[in-house]
Parts: structure tokens; C-alpha cells; sequence
């Protein structure tokens, strides 16, 4: 899955329900080795690559080179590493080249079982529920009262691109809580929070936004999606996004609430 779509809670979830759930569960980030830790993951009696029936979780098989990877998988296979403990990889699939798959080789060798966690901006159904659960948190973090969101507000949030998933979804709900003094958390407090965030992430181009589209869906699914895309183009502004689709108002708004 993406950046930020809840992988290492997939992991954990998957250990705590596991019969390995008594030993040790070790997680190595990808994204913080250097040499030296790599060194001695691969090289040391002391790494936890030489102990038995732990979980080893590793994570963001992406960030370690061609090099590394092959290292790494030869490894397993001459210590039957992956017979002797339970490994759990992740591996983040908003890659710079799409037809390089870091994990292609060890799903094959290993026979891997595969999950796929879905990008946040196809989970508009969860997105309020979500939202909730972390607003609860949130309420107690800030000894705020804060009940919800005004409906134009939930309506931003579900039409913005999410390009770091869940992760920034509960950045953007801190900020939000913290600038709220209302019971409920308005448009016009989620613009201003959005519009930083599409600074910080610039759409480029249309391809970012159909790199993950479902086309195996029916024909007015599809154009319900589309409708949403070229609605967070125009920052959520229906005037245009009906004058730029070539319909009128009252269609967008019945795609926009179906």
C-alpha cells in the first residue's frame, strides 16, 4: 500500500492474533538503517536474524537498494530464515518507477501471502467514522469538547486526495482541533488547513490522481469518482467544477451526494 495507509497496524494486528504472540515481535525499519546497522543485521551473531520463532516485522522494503534486497533475500533462503521465525514485510507502493516492484522477488521465493491496503481517498465511506475515532482522542489529548463537523467540512475532507493517507489525515485533524473553539469544526477552518496541505503536496498532473483508479467498477461509479477528482481540482468550487464537467449544478450535486 501507499505511504501512511495503516501497514504497520496490519502488522501488528497480525502478530497480537498470531500463536507467535508469547516471543518477541522486532521490527526493522528499512528507512533508518545505515552501514553500519546493516552490517551488523547481516553479518553479526547478535543480530535477531539469527534467533528463532520471533515475529520479525520489516518495513519499507522499498528504501533498501537492488543491492541490499538481494542481500537480503539470499539470506533468508540460505538460513531459512523464514522457517525458523515468522517475517511480516511491508512495502510502500508509491514508487518512482512503477515497473520496479521491491517486493516482486521475495513474494515469488518466499511465496508470500499478500495484503493490499487501499489508498484512503477510495475509503470515502470510512472516512467520517474514521474521523471520529480520532477526534475522540484528540478531544481528550486537548481537554476540547468538540462534537463533529459541519457538513460542508466532512464534504472537503472526503474530496481531498489524501496523498499521505491516514497518516495525514491525523496531522490534518490535530491542526483542525487545535484552531477549533466551536462545537463543530467548519468549512471554512478546513479550506484554510487544505489549502496548506496542497502546498506542501502539489498535484502535478491528472496521472497522480488515476495511478490508483478503479476501473473494475460500474460505469456511474466511475463517473461519481471523476466528478470528485475535478472537484478537488477546483478546490471544492461546484460552480466551476460544473462549468469545467459540461453539466449543471443540480447533476453535480446528485453525483456528489449519491
Amino acid at each position: 500500500g501507499e505511504k501512511g495507509t495503516g501497514k504497520d497496524i496490519v502488522a501488528a494486528k497480525l502478530y497480537f492474533e498470531s500463536k507467535f504472540n508469547n516471543n518477541p515481535f522486532i521490527s526493522i525499519n528499512c528507512e533508518l538503517i545505515n552501514d553500519r546497522s546493516w552490517d551488523f543485521l547481516i553479518n553479526h551473531h547478535h543480530s535477531p536474524f539469527y534467533d528463532n520463532h520471533n515475529t520479525l516485522f520489516i518495513s519499507n522494503l522499498q528504501a533498501l537498494s537492488s543491492l541490499q534486497r538481494k542481500q537480503l533475500l539470499i539470506f533468508i533462503l540460505d538460513t531459512k530464515l523464514h522457517k525458523r521465525n515468522r517475517i511480516i514485510f511491508t512495502c510502500s507502493q508509491t514508487l518512482k518507477d512503477e515497473s520496479i516492484d521491491p517486493s516482486s522477488e521475495f513474494i515469488e521465493y518466499l511465496s508470500c501471502n499478500t495484503l493490499y491496503l487501499p489508498p484512503l481517498r477510495n475509503l470515502n465511506e470510512n472516512l467520517l467514522s474514521s474521523c471520529s475515532l480520532y477526534l475522540n482522542d484528540l478531544n481528550l489529548n486537548f481537554s476540547k469538547q468538540i462534537v463533529g463537523f459541519q457538513p460542508d467540512a466532512i464534504a472537503l475532507l472526503n474530496d481531498y486526495y489524501w496523498p499521505e493517507n491516514f497518516l495525514q489525515l491525523k496531522r490534518v485533524l490535530k491542526e483542525l482541533v487545535m484552531l477549533t473553539t466551536t462545537p463543530y469544526i467548519t468549512a471554512e477552518t478546513v479550506k484554510t488547513i487544505l489549502e496548506k496541505e496542497k502546498y506542501r503536496f502539489p498535484i502535478k498532473n491528472k496521472s497522480e490522481y488515476l495511478a490508483n483508479f478503479d476501473y473494475d467498477k460500474p460505469l456511474n461509479d466511475i463517473i461519481q469518482d471523476i466528478v470528485h477528482i475535478v472537484l478537488n481540482q477546483c478546490n471544492g468550487n461546484q460552480s466551476l467544477t460544473a462549468k469545467k464537467l459540461n453539466i449543471s449544478r443540480t447533476t453535480l450535486w446528485r453525483y456528489l451526494n449519491q
